[in-house]
């Protein structure tokens, strides 16, 4: 036979270099997103990480500002104090201001003035005048006692540089008394550069002083001092560094920084670090260089993976396809020729003589494909036999069931016509008795006292006592026949299927044996019971019965509880009536749907029908009853109607 390349064959080489190339495009893709991720990752965290660095330093340098400040307005409240206590001692107050401006480096001059504004003493750090400034006694007097006033950053002209002064006022007042002395102190910001310098900051950074005003107070570059950073900003103020984050400008020095701010507590000033921005992206850029290279050398592996797949993996698939669909179009004597000794030469040796085995069974096959025709006919004839029987098994049966529910109609009917008679006739003799009795009034009197008792005990008690024993047994077979008589019914009567709430039919019930529950103390639990397809005068029966028999049979000895529940199967809907009374012994069990069966004790009225109706109904339902008992412990009955085709359009 000769091997021909299926059509759909020829174009599978091309399909899959095809196939290769979106591989390739989209892994390529896939790097690309992957390292954009990455680089977004690294900026983020490099971001976070300048963030956090620049927060830092802001809230360290913050903190030491504030202690400054801090420790500034402690040594002038205990200045105040002492001068107050000193206040008419001139040596004292003297050596009170010449100890304050030696423990205050940033302290530029003293004054003690009075309510007047008459200067009282004032001391300095230099010689060189310089006007006073005293502040408003008004907003001093003001202020409650002991409370500091921080005035206004002013710039003066100190040999040629200009130099940032603030002035704090105490008023000084005893208890209960106007001020009469006010406390000025004058600071010299520029002495704080000495503080700056020496907050070291990773990468070049360094630390500014700013007021609410973006003019620079405290800098390690004196000239830059009353300068504002606002321009820098774009003409925002410093408040805007505070913002989480960090902004880029270009500082007073004419480079691009990357700064932030932290608010002082003690003033209203700013505490700003700056990091020259080629040190800040520094480690960014080395980490996208890293990542760059990595990208290289991940593209250039997922080139060289794919190349050797594709010369030592899917070139031997494409040759291993092309055989299967060869042995597909039924060319059984293709062979593959692989000259790689690998695995694929391996795989390549087996699928040959696999092919050759597939010949060689093939032969095999046909003939028992034969044979097992020939066993499936006779199967087939063997079916048609047997569903011909079972039909007419099933028919016969039927036909006895009729002839069956017949006979006991037909039985207990005519059963009623004598029973009749014998009710009639007993009467009858009742009436005669009546009359013989007065017949025999006069005779009686003339006979022997024993002949005469031995009458009157026959007419009294012998014959009327006969006649109660026929009505009774009357009464009881008719009650027999009657029995007989609906069960019968009960499997003639045509079902009228409906949809039933289950908990109403329930709750009827329980309605109408309200009395016998309310009497005898039962507790009746109901569960939520599904809905269900059937009869609804059936069903009314079925747990009419069940119920009857829970709430009749109890235990005297604990109170009694009977739960009802239900649950939808996949194959039916299931009731459970559960109760802790008498319960049914192991050996009454098997019989307790026997007709005319009572199980233990029958101090009960009834005629051990109840069981049986609900027996049958349910059976005319298509599904089955069962119980579950234990002597002295209690009952389970459950019974189980499967779903009708329409129940599922009813759901």
């Amino acid at each position: 036979m000769t091997s021909m390349l299926p059509p759909a064959t020829a174009s599978h080489p091309n399909t899959v270099s095809r196939q290769l190339l979106r591989r390739v495009v989209l892994l390529g893709l896939i790097s690309i997103l992957l390292f954009a991720a990455a680089l977004v990752l690294v900026l983020l965290q490099a971001q976070r990480d300048l963030t956090d660095q620049l927060e830092a330093a802001g809230q360290e340098s913050a903190s030491t500002f504030d202690k400054l400040i801090g420790d500034l307005k402690k040594d002038l409240k205990a200045t105040g104090d002492s001068v107050l206590a000193s206040a008419d001692n001139p040596q004292a107050l003297r050596q009170i201001f010449l100890r304050a401006l030696e423990r205050q480096p940033t302290l530029y001059r003293l004054t003690l003035f009075s309510a007047r504004r008459e200067v009282i003493l004032e001391r300095q750090r230099v010689t060189q005048q310089t006007p006073t400034e005293l502040p408003s006694l008004l907003e001093l007097a003001k202020t409650q006692e002991g409370t500091l006033e921080i005035g206004a950053v002013t710039f003066e002209d100190v040999e040629g540089m200009n130099v940032p002064f603030v002035s704090i006022s105490l008023p000084l007042r005893r208890q209960g008394e106007e001020p009469r002395l006010f406390l000025s102190a004058r600071l010299d910001l520029s002495s704080l550069w000495s503080t700056v310098t020496e907050r070291q900051i990773d990468q070049g950074g360094y630390v500014l002083i700013t007021d609410s005003t973006s003019r620079l107070l405290v800098s390690s570059d004196l000239r830059q001092l009353g300068k504002e950073i606002r321009s820098s900003l774009g003409g925002r103020p410093v408040q805007t560094l505070t913002s989480p984050g960090f902004e880029i400008y270009r500082g007073l020095s004419d480079r691009w920084v990357v700064a932030s701010s932290v608010p002082l507590r003690e003033v209203p000033w700013f505490s700003v670090v700056e990091i020259p921005a080629t040190t800040a992206l520094r480690p960014l850029a080395i980490r996208s260089v890293i990542l760059l290279v990595v990208l290289c050398l991940l593209l250039s592996l997922v080139y060289s993976i794919f190349s050797f797949t594709r010369q030592r993996i899917v070139s031997p698939l494409l040759e291993l396809r092309g055989g299967v669909e060869r042995i597909r179009a039924g060319e059984l004597d293709h062979r593959l020729r692989l000259s790689s000794t690998d695995e694929f030469g391996e795989l390549a040796e087996s699928f040959n003589q696999m092919t050759e085995d597939l010949q060689k069974h093939l032969g095999q096959l046909r003939g028992q494909l034969e044979e097992l025709q020939t066993a499936e006919k006779a199967l087939l004839d063997a079916r048609d036999s047997l569903e011909k029987r079972v039909q007419e098994r099933t028919a016969e049966l039927e036909s006895t069931n009729d002839e069956m529910r017949s006979l006991v109609y037909l039985v207990s009917h005519d059963l009623r016509a004598p029973l009749i008679n014998l009710r009639g006739f007993a009467s009858e003799v009742r009436t005669s008795l009546v009359e013989l009795r007065l017949s025999l009034q006069e005779s009686l009197e003339a006979m022997e006292l024993r002949q005469r008792r031995l009458v009157e005990l026959s007419l009294d008690k012998d014959i009327p006592e006969s006649l109660e024993f026929i009505d009774s047994a009357v009464s009881r077979m008719d009650r027999f026949t009657t029995a007989l008589l609906e069960l019968s019914r009960a499997g003639h009567r045509e079902l009228l299927v409906e949809r039933l709430d289950m908990a109403e039919v329930v709750h009827g019930i329980l309605q109408s044996l309200a009395y016998q529950i309310d009497q005898k103390k039962i507790q009746v639990k109901v569960d939520d019971l599904p809905f269900l397809l059937a009869d609804r005068l059936a069903m009314e029966q079925v747990a009419g019965n069940l119920l009857t028999n829970a709430v009749t049979y109890l235990n005297p000895n604990r109170k009694t509880v009977i739960e009802i529940r239900g649950e939808r199967g996949s194959d039916g809907t299931t009731f459970w009536f559960r109760d802790n009374g008498r319960g049914i012994s192991a050996e009454d069990l098997p019989k307790v749907f026997d007709p005319f069966r009572r199980m233990g004790r029958a101090d009960q009225p009834g005629e051990g029908m109840g069981l049986t109706y609900a027996q049958a109904l349910v059976r005319r339902h298509g599904g089955k009853i069962w119980c579950k008992s234990t002597l002295g412990r209690g009952s389970v009955f459950a019974f189980t109607i499967p779903h009708l085709e329409e129940e599922e359009h009813v759901a």
